[in-house]
């Protein structure tokens, strides 16, 4: 465990810093984001609305939102051949989550001669067939791009797939700097512990918070609803469904930013536990994940 206070200096860089790399790959086009989360992580709703402003500020065009229960003919609804695909970032890049992996080549392999992009992403490899199975997915590709969002990941990605473009960049939420803010700088400390795989804590108290106790009564069947919707195959439906989806997104961020809004400290172990405590200006204890990811991405860009 260490301590970060990060100051807004900083958090301002690395939001110029990403928005400087990947502008002058889509300014001016017709923006697709894959992978759009639809479940209560967070984290990955931060992803979403960080890419969605990411895609403002490069003064590009986002023409259509797929999400993994989009029927595959949903896919080509906007595309042009000026297209760039960007693949939502996160920690889901490898093994770990193998859904999110097939999603990523079954995308490639549909649109072969349009530029794609993944957003920065933390990579975690388990089985070397799986590597050598995503190897050949991407290598295929005409034009694609991975950016890693630490320097381990970094390496992994030069080690694992030579051919591939990749250059290294700070984590999609920070281009929310300054559209989130803190009004709250008590004494008080929230502490939040993972508690699934990732999860390296010996002791997980009830007190401890984590992101599925922002959930409340309701929450899931509208989940499950906008599941539905989103896998419809009238257009109408699916509309429907992606609306439902930003608003349960909306809401759930807006839940999280009033929990640490109450508190000066966060003592984290998951990484946009530790983004968003420093977009809010607090200072933030942080600890490891299983895979060292929330230590790596500190070291990379806060040291």
């Amino acid at each position: 465990m260490y301590e970060l206070d990060v100051p807004d200096r900083v958090i301002a860089e690395l939001s110029q810093k990403l928005v400087r790399a990947v502008r002058p790959r889509i300014e001016g086009r017709p923006v697709v984001l894959i992978d759009i989360p639809v479940y209560f992580n967070v984290g990955d709703l931060l992803l979403d609305w960080s890419a969605e402003e990411l895609v403002r500020q490069s003064r590009a065009r986002m023409v259509n939102r797929v999400s993994g229960y989009d029927l595959p003919k949903r896919w080509r609804r906007h595309v042009s051949s000026d297209t760039v695909f960007l693949y939502i970032g996160g920690g889901n890049f490898g093994d770990l989550y193998p859904k999110h992996l097939q999603l990523r080549m079954d995308f490639l392999a549909r649109f072969p001669n349009h530029p794609f992009i993944f957003l920065p992403q933390s990579v975690q490899f388990k089985e070397a067939a799986m590597i050598e199975t995503a190897r050949r997915a991407f290598t295929a590709h005409n034009h694609l791009v991975v950016n890693a969002r630490d320097a381990v990941s970094h390496e992994c990605i030069q080690q694992y797939f030579p051919e591939v473009e990749t250059e290294m960049l700070p984590d999609t939420a920070v281009c929310l700097n300054g559209l989130v803010s803190s009004d709250c700088f008590g004494d008080w400390i929230l502490v939040q512990r993972r508690r699934d795989m990732e999860s390296d804590a010996e002791d997980l108290a009830a007190s401890y918070f984590d992101w599925a106790y922002l959930e409340q009564d309701g929450d899931r069947k509208q989940l499950q609803k906008t599941r539905r919707l989103l896998a419809n195959r009238r257009w109408y439906r699916n509309r429907r469904g992606h609306r439902l989806q930003k608003a349960l997104r909306d809401m759930m961020i807006a839940r999280a930013l009033e929990r640490f809004n109450r508190f000066r400290v966060v003592d984290t172990d998951r990484l946009h536990g530790m983004v968003l405590a420093t977009l809010l200006g607090k200072k933030v204890m942080i600890r490891n994940d299983i895979y060292g990811k929330v230590g790596h991405y500190a070291d990379t860009w806060y040291h």
